[in-house]
Formats: structure tokens, C-alpha cells, sequence
């Protein structure tokens, strides 16, 4: 205990420094907001510069950095995450097969499962966007991982972050509907486990129609909506909430979030055509987003996804989070107007 104690000490520490580093690189950006009409050519540029952005603040192990929680910034899961949403983005092909690398060597050390970073248990959110990444980059995944994965659903068909204490599980231990949603993806993707995948999409499917299809983590519904459409899960109400939300979204990562999933949804629109805008308009001069605050640390006392739920928000202050999304939203928007 007193070796881990250390150990996140010096973690802590070590995250602050990087942070004051990339805060003291980054000074001189200053966000330049403006208004302006579309234009291909703006679209186009906007994307490269945060293609740029992404590839620059890649560490040469393949890892990406993000959020400062107090338990340090997180390696496994966000580099998985930011691979995960770019997946689709041509350009950015050598830095998803890095971040690949990186997560096989992440999975070999820990026998196929990953975690926010490696002070942290392993989650079946990490681990689920890992799979879908190195089964994407080509690599042989161990069934065995999978089927470790598969095996963590609880009776209701849902999946938790962390594993079910036997005797006294929290709020962070119950299903979790951000967390299914990828989970099956990265079942179906690796072709493991059709029963638990049907018991999974069942219970989605009952949270969906009781209007409960709550994020546990996330301080915005955006993420999940986001999530259902990245997973190929559409739904009238899914396309009712892009509607009646993006029109009003104003901070990424849920603008990116939004207009990516609407622009998946329905192509261009008034509503997209107009999220693509606000998207450029927001885009800072070193080629980054901002990320408001949208990562909860959700109190583990709360045993059900729900809105307003108590815990600290977190931004990504690297901008690794906001700016895959938003250059996710802008890829996908160049390929419409083709």
C-alpha cells in the first residue's frame, strides 16, 4: 500500500509537470473564435491543422494523453478513445497504428485487459475501444481477451466499468449504458459472444424506451447519443435528440460530438451544415478545440445513470479528447461533400 502511495505521488506529480509544459508550449495560441459563411476550403484546412494538432501531441511510444483525474492523466483509455473516434480519418492513419502498438504492448503486459492508466483497475470501457483498436490495426487478438470481456455481463445483459464486488459493489460496479453500447461493438466486431451481445442490445433497447439512456460518466447526454450512433445503434429517439439539441450546442466536444453523429444520421442539413461552422469558428490557432468540462468522476455512492449527477467535471485540458472528435466531425463532413 505504502509502494502505490508513492507511486501515485510521483505519478501526480509527474502529470502536473507534462501539464505546466504543454500549458507553457501552447501560451502563445490563443483561441480565435469568428464567424464566417462555409466554405470548402475552410473545412479542408480546419481539418488538417487539427490533424496536425493530433499527430504533434502523440508521444513516440504511440501513447495520447488526456484529462488530469486525481489519479493522473489517462494513457490506456484515451489513447484507445482518440484512436477509436478517428478511426475513419484517412489522415490519420500512422497515428491509430502507433496507438495500436501502444495498446498491444499495453495488453501483453496486462493479459488483454486495459484501464484509465495503470494505477487504475482495468474497466470493460477501456478494454472494449483497446479491442476495437487492434482488431482494426490488424493485429491477432487472443480470444481469450475477448471472451474475458464477454464474461463480465450482469444478468440484466448490461456491462459495468469495473467488475462486480460480490459483497458490496458501488455505483461504479453496476451496468453502465455508455459502456454496453462499446462493449458490444467490440463483440460484434470480433464476432464473440452473440448471446451476450443479444441480452446486451435487449436491455439498451429497455433503457432507450423508458427514456433512460443516461450516461453514468458523462456530465451531457451528448456522449451516449454520440455512442449510439458510433456503434451503429439508430433509434427514433436518437434521431429526435440530434435534431432538438445540436441546433443549441455551443462548447465541444459535444458540438463535435453532435454534428459527427448528425452528419452520420441524416448527411447535410440546416442543422449540420451549421454545427461544421461553429466547429471551424471554434477551432483554436494551434489547430486544437477546447474541451469544456464533460468527464464526471461520478460519486460511486449514485447506483444508477442519472442526470445531474453528483461528482467532479473534468475538462481535457490537453485537447487530445476535444480535437479527435471535432477533426472525427470534420473528416466526416469533407467525405459528404464529395
Amino acid at each position: 500500500m505504502k509502494h502505490r502511495s508513492l507511486h501515485l505521488i510521483r505519478r501526480r506529480i509527474k502529470d502536473q509537470i507534462l501539464q505546466l509544459g504543454f500549458t507553457a508550449r501552447n501560451s502563445l495560441f490563443e483561441c480565435n473564435p469568428h464567424s464566417r459563411d462555409y466554405k470548402t476550403a475552410d473545412l479542408c484546412c480546419s481539418l488538417l491543422r487539427g490533424v496536425d494538432f493530433i499527430r504533434r501531441h502523440q508521444r513516440e511510444d504511440g501513447a495520447l494523453i488526456d484529462f488530469l483525474l486525481p489519479i493522473g492523466s489517462s494513457d490506456g483509455w484515451m489513447t484507445a478513445h482518440v484512436a477509436w473516434v478517428v478511426e475513419e480519418v484517412p489522415e490519420l492513419e500512422r497515428v491509430r497504428h502507433k496507438a495500436a502498438g501502444y495498446l498491444n504492448w499495453l495488453g501483453n503486459e496486462s493479459n488483454g485487459v486495459w484501464g484509465y492508466n495503470t494505477l487504475v483497475g482495468n474497466d470493460c470501457d477501456s478494454t472494449a475501444q483497446a479491442l476495437l483498436v487492434l482488431h482494426n490495426a490488424g493485429y491477432k487478438v487472443p480470444s481469450s481477451w475477448v471472451m474475458e470481456l464477454a464474461a463480465q455481463q450482469h444478468a440484466n445483459g448490461g456491462y459495468s466499468t469495473f467488475r462486480k464486488h460480490k459483497l458490496f459493489p458501488n455505483g461504479w460496479q453496476i451496468p453502465h449504458p455508455d459502456v454496453t453500447l462499446v462493449v458490444v461493438a467490440a463483440l460484434r466486431r470480433l464476432g464473440i459472444a452473440p448471446e451476450a451481445q443479444l441480452r446486451a442490445t435487449k436491455w439498451i433497447d429497455a433503457l432507450d424506451n423508458a427514456s433512460e439512456l443516461i450516461p453514468y460518466w458523462w456530465s451531457s447526454p451528448a456522449y451516449i447519443y454520440w455512442c449510439s450512433m458510433r456503434t451503429g445503434r439508430h433509434s427514433s429517439k436518437v434521431s429526435k435528440f440530434l435534431s432538438n439539441t445540436l441546433p443549441s450546442a455551443t462548447t465541444v466536444p459535444d458540438l463535435a460530438m453532435l454534428t459527427w453523429a448528425s452528419l452520420r444520421e441524416k448527411g447535410w442539413s440546416n442543422d449540420t451544415l451549421s454545427g461544421v461552422n461553429r466547429l471551424i469558428s471554434l477551432q483554436r490557432n494551434d489547430g486544437s478545440w477546447p474541451c469544456s468540462p464533460c468527464l464526471r468522476l461520478t460519486n460511486p455512492a449514485i447506483m444508477a445513470p442519472k442526470v445531474n449527477a453528483p461528482g467532479t467535471i473534468y475538462s481535457g485540458q490537453r485537447r487530445n479528447f476535444s480535437t479527435a472528435h471535432a477533426v472525427a466531425a470534420l473528416s466526416f463532413a469533407n467525405l459528404c461533400t464529395r
